[in-house]
């Protein structure tokens, strides 16, 4: 997790090694706070989402996928992504 420095507040960095997905989501949970966005990244989204049972956790949770990127941009092209 990773929080940039603003006004008075540090910057935050915080790992997280997990062997059960609860312990995932728990982290997530931690670091989630009321209308703002919090951004998950992964090297494989598509397996990395199905291993942490994110489908199942993110409706328990309550929580709104707002976008979802499984992909990368093509040769020379700049990504442009937007939340829905």
């Amino acid at each position: 997790y990773y929080c940039r420095a603003y006004g008075r507040h540090s910057e935050t960095l915080d790992w997280l090694y997990f062997l059960h997905p609860d312990e995932f989501w728990q982290f997530i949970g931690k670091h989630t706070h009321d209308k703002n966005k919090l951004w998950v990244i992964a090297r494989n989204v598509a397996f990395d989402f199905t291993v942490v049972k994110g489908w199942t956790h993110l409706r328990r949770m309550g929580f709104k996928l707002k976008f979802f990127h499984n992909g990368r941009p093509r040769r020379n092209e700049k990504s442009h992504s937007t939340t829905a």
